[in-house]
């Protein structure tokens, strides 16, 4: 049987971004103190069940899957540095993969592939999904958990639906064994929401419940609590209550992080969701005119459930931006709900006009700029954004232009496609728009790698 063009463009368009995303991470260092809190734990593994460590002192903040994944592909790779963000990347593809599988099961094939491309250009994924540290491996999992509880929801078969919630429970284990409880809790919290609602009949959720389920997430999680707290007594306690729960409620002592005000926290969401923020307008307008399937509109209640979820948990918590990349791959199937023939609206202009007006700054900007010298950036001196801008050095120069002449074009293209009716290809246009920023940004990072590498600091 010979494969459809819709599978085509999914692998071309799937293809495309891993080799973005592997070739963003050739020649990366290890910078950031998170980065190498994890990578020196993993370099202090000589087996792959053993306890992390660094300097000797237990690292037991996380669940250790992360750290077993990152120890394999340090066996494999020869480059340690390369080997610490290889799996974070095939993780990151992972994520886009479910996402058009659960788009596919919900739209059709065109929207799938548009919530593939709408979540693999977004500033937050890029800068997120190449770190060295569990979310991305965690969003991976929730997005499963999901995919699956929607494959059984829609299931009529009572076997089939039976093996699709022993599937969820399994994706809840290894998202809880990834980064914490809340891989089990925010599935939980989605999931009741869901059933209290009555949005889908009392027949879908049986085989929810089975004691083999409830037996196969303890088996996965409960071991490692158990070993660890043998050998270090009272870390059940501290783990799961001041470091889990005390990071969910922010009262962690002695607390790891800086909690940032509520606006602050949503207003960076503007850009770490960007550009899929600026199709949330035209969502709420065509949402209702989109004339699919009723299983499928009961899937997009519970879609909406799912950010809801966390993003107040997150802000009644420590409020780390990265918790919610955990929601995004929701945030990326909801906005392109109204892309197809049938639903048309001058608000899917609206994220084109501000392409067009980013990338006409941006231009400007670089023929302006005459003030930066060559390698004049300095890590240990920028204290806020402006500082930073004033440093970036003269090789940014050239991205800029780059990054705003496919701004513009992609805004062209994206009307172009709006003016022929055409919405279904209207994605073609924000990929073209966000080619440059992204590509900006990886050569960004590679230029000021050197300001930030733990390697260079510990030398001078």
């Amino acid at each position: 049987m010979i494969p459809d063009l819709h599978f085509f463009k999914a692998v071309s368009l799937l293809g495309l971004f891993a080799l973005f995303y592997f070739y963003s991470i050739l020649e990366t260092p290890i910078y950031d103190e998170t980065e190498g809190q994890y990578a020196g734990a993993v370099r202090s593994m000589k087996g792959y069940l053993e306890i992390p460590t660094n300097n000797g002192i237990p690292r037991l903040q996380k669940p250790p899957l992360t750290y077993w994944v990152m120890k394999l592909s340090s066996t494999l790779i020869k480059d340690q540095e390369l080997a610490m963000r290889v799996p974070f990347v095939l993780a990151l593809l992972g994520l886009l993969l479910t996402t058009y599988a659960i788009a596919v099961s919900i739209m059709d094939y065109d929207r799938a592939i548009a919530a593939m491309a709408m979540l693999g250009v977004t500033f937050g994924l890029f800068i997120f999904g190449r770190m060295v540290m569990p979310e991305i491996l965690f969003s991976l999992f929730i997005a499963l958990t999901f995919w699956g509880s929607m494959k059984a929801l829609q299931s009529d078969f009572y076997g089939t639906r039976n093996g699709w919630w022993t599937f969820v429970w399994g994706m809840m284990a290894l998202g809880s064994f990834t980064k914490g409880f809340h891989g089990l809790f925010w599935p939980l919290a989605v999931l009741g929401m869901a059933r209290g609602l009555e949005i889908f009949q009392r027949e879908a959720w049986s085989g929810f419940w089975k004691m083999r389920n409830l037996l196969l997430f303890i088996l996965i999680t409960l071991p490692w609590y158990i070993v660890v707290e043998l050998k270090y007594p009272g870390f059940i306690r501290d783990n799961l209550w001041n470091e889990q729960v005390g990071h969910a409620l922010d009262f962690r002592f002695p607390p790891t992080y800086s909690r940032v005000s509520l606006s602050h926290f949503l207003l960076q969401h503007l850009f770490l969701i960007f550009p899929a923020i600026l199709f949330i307008p035209h969502a709420l307008k065509t949402f209702e005119l989109t004339r699919d399937q009723y299983s499928q509109r009961q899937i997009r209640k519970l879609l909406f459930m799912i950010p809801a979820v966390v993003f107040v948990s997150t802000c009644l918590s420590a409020r780390q931006d990265y918790y919610t990349m955990a929601c995004w791959f929701a945030v990326a199937l909801l906005v392109v709900v109204g892309f197809n023939q049938r639903t048309q609206s001058r608000w899917l202009l609206f994220p084109f006009a501000i392409f067009g007006f980013f990338g006409v700054i941006l231009i400007v900007i670089g023929s302006i700029w005459n003030n930066a010298k060559e390698g004049n950036f300095r890590s240990d001196t920028t204290d806020h954004f402006f500082t930073i801008l004033m440093q970036l050095p003269i090789e940014i120069r050239p991205l800029l232009f780059v990054s705003g002449g496919t701004l513009i074009g992609g805004a062209f293209l994206g009307y172009g496609f709006w003016r022929c009716r055409l919405n279904s290809f209207i994605f073609m246009g924000y990929i073209f728009a966000m080619a440059g920023p992204l590509w900006g940004a990886s050569q960004g990072v590679k230029i000021l790698s050197e300001a930030f590498s733990l390697k260079r600091i510990a030398q001078s």
